[in-house]
């Protein structure tokens, strides 16, 4: 803009401000932001409404039928038969440290516990490995860990840096792999 153009701008504000009082204007302004959220919030509610029809549609497609218990039953035989063996478990472990050895990464001794679920028959290997290296390079070894390894889930991450300029990153990552009780 320039300067003629700001000071007729400015004329044209004093001349309003001369005509309409402050609480007017104030109060127009708050009328107006007011209507402004009355809109948002009607159409918040409508998309609400849109997401718990669908959510609600959604339910009734996942209900099974109540005829078919032998189904059910059939699916999860064979859910059971595709989870590994906790035996298994060492592989993966060995895995990890392969994807880890591949990402340049120094993988430290661990801790490893067995959670066994005797009612769901399936045993949880849980790993918490302290891992340090590269923050890109940490990422690509729990995205490629979790891609190479079947049934393997990722529980948590944690990261530390030593000093605010680092490259280097001390992180514990937290692997839980499902198997089959035996």
């Amino acid at each position: 803009m320039d300067r003629r153009a700001l000071t007729l701008a400015a004329w044209r504000a004093g001349v309003l401000a001369r005509r309409v009082p402050l609480a007017a204007a104030l109060g127009t302004a708050c009328l107006l932001g007011a209507a402004a959220l009355w809109a948002k919030a009607l159409q918040l509610d409508a998309q609400r409404d849109a997401v718990f029809a669908d959510a609600r549609t959604v339910a009734r497609a996942a209900q099974p039928a109540a005829s078919a218990p032998q189904e059910l039953a059939q699916a999860l035989e064979l859910f059971y038969a595709t989870l590994p063996e906790s035996s298994d478990a060492a592989v993966a472990v060995r895995q990890l440290f392969d994807v880890a050895q591949k990402h340049s990464l120094v993988l430290e001794r661990g801790e490893y516990r067995v959670v066994r679920d005797a009612q769901a028959r399936v045993a949880r290997y849980q790993m918490i490995l302290p891992v340090k290296g590269n923050p890109r390079d940490v990422q690509a070894f729990i995205v490629d860990a979790l891609n190479g390894t079947r049934l393997l889930t990722l529980d948590a991450v944690s990261f530390r840096r030593e000093r605010p300029g680092a490259v280097e990153i001390e992180s514990r990552v937290q692997f839980s792999l499902v198997g089959r009780l035996e």
